[in-house]
């Protein structure tokens, strides 16, 4: 019989996995600083384009013109470069206001300011996270580092300049608070992170189903805040624009303006809409593929509501709440994904104990290791990212078969097991 305080046994396949991916992911991230950040940003061809020259527009006395396709044009070749069409800004006017310091640099310095934010953004998401790695670290003490710095759609948030990360911070910020059973603290921190409302609201949707009025107090007095910050910056006709701009995009109003028609590339979106899309454009309308992809998403949202009734926890339930959201959103690039680390991470830390137990083996480790392995498919058929989509459904599948009673403190509950002897 093994010793209780004997170091828990590792099984060389976890250890070798764990030596290579990550490595290899992380070698991908930083080739593509070397190749590909440089070139990108002096054309100004990354998607902080759109949000530094919405900062510029609120600083200049512009607010009203914010979302005016023209108007956004006009900026985005005045103080980035010249282009053929505008990358939209298409959030909330609060996220221009915040980012409206920046505007005072010029936009490669303004960029590489962005990046030191989301890298800052990304170490305190590892410090709040922390304490959910303890069984993670002892395959290797740097494997949680590693982890966060091989996940690619980090990466690929950081490089665009995207606001994914803030919105993975926000998000880690809300489970440590569900975790600790404030869960008004935890509702306020998530409606800070309306400006990826289209992965927010699902989430509040199923926390309404679930009926969690404490977390749901909190969202809606951080979100009368945001809206009335909003109104403040832009005044009533701009927001009013705004609210028809995000209709049509949604294929819910028609387009008023040339922005709302801008193209939307299906395939390169890890979501409902982009797996049907994927699937059956070559046979259905455009049409057809976006309501068959409203009903996935709205009998998604049904099967995971159904599903988590029976859980207690709230942190439990925001863990399945993000990649239900990031399925049924609008839009889905591969920064979205950023805050799919956090229920890898706890669900590897977690159940990575069991992989150590003789005949028994862990689905949410390998829905887990899966999702984190998927966004590589953006470096070999970048095209066809719809595929990713997959992965998140068996993530999702596995935390929905999880056994919830065992998610606790993982230093008291879920502590490394020692294989037995036969």
């Amino acid at each position: 019989m093994t010793h209780r305080n004997q170091p828990p046994h590792v099984p060389y396949y976890v250890k070798g996995l764990a030596l290579g991916v990550p490595i290899f992911l992380a070698a991908i991230h930083f080739w593509t600083w070397v190749l590909f950040a440089p070139t990108t940003v002096r054309a100004g061809r990354v998607d902080f384009r759109q949000s530094y020259a919405a900062a510029y527009m609120l600083r200049t006395g512009h607010q009203k013109e914010l979302y005016d396709y023209f108007a956004q044009k006009k900026a985005q070749d005045a103080v980035v470069s010249p282009a053929l069409v505008p990358l939209p800004f298409v959030a909330p006017a609060y996220e221009a206001l915040l980012l409206e310091p920046l505007s005072f640099f010029k936009f490669r310095t303004a960029y590489c300011l962005f990046v030191f934010v989301n890298v800052l953004g990304v170490g305190t998401c590892f410090l709040v996270l922390r304490r959910w790695m303890t069984s993670i670290a002892q395959v290797y003490w740097w494997l949680p580092v590693a982890l966060f710095i091989g996940f690619l759609p980090l990466a690929a948030a950081m490089v665009q300049g995207q606001d994914s990360v803030c919105l993975t911070l926000a998000l880690a910020i809300a489970y440590l608070f569900t975790a600790s059973n404030k869960n008004f603290l935890a509702g306020i921190v998530l409606g800070l992170a309306l400006f990826k409302f289209s992965i927010v609201i699902p989430i509040v949707l199923l926390f309404v189903i679930w009926q969690r009025w404490r977390f749901l107090a909190g969202f809606f007095l951080s979100c009368s805040v945001v809206a009335l910050t909003c109104v403040a910056a832009t005044g009533a006709a701009a927001q009013k624009q705004y609210v028809y701009l995000i209709l049509s995009l949604a294929s819910l109003h028609h387009a008023p303006v040339p922005l709302a028609l801008y193209p939307v590339q299906w395939n390169l979106m890890a979501n409902l809409h982009g797996l049907i899309s994927g699937c059956l454009h070559r046979w259905l309308s455009d049409q057809w593929v976006a309501q068959l992809a409203m009903l996935a998403s709205v009998l998604m949202l049904a099967w995971v509501a159904h599903r988590g009734r029976r859980v207690k926890d709230t942190s439990v339930l925001l863990l399945i709440a993000i990649p239900a959201a990031i399925l049924v959103s609008h839009h889905t690039y591969i920064h979205d994904l950023s805050p799919l680390v956090i229920p890898i991470i706890v669900s590897l830390n977690h159940f990575l104990p069991n992989e150590a137990l003789p005949a028994k083996s862990s689905l949410q480790v390998r829905g887990a290791t899966i999702m984190f392995v998927a966004p590589v498919v953006f470096c070999y058929v970048s095209q066809d990212f719809w595929i990713v989509s997959l992965a998140i459904l068996a993530f999702l599948y596995s935390l929905l078969r999880a056994d919830f009673n065992q998610f606790g403190d993982p230093e008291t509950k879920l502590a490394w097991s020692v294989a037995r002897s036969a």
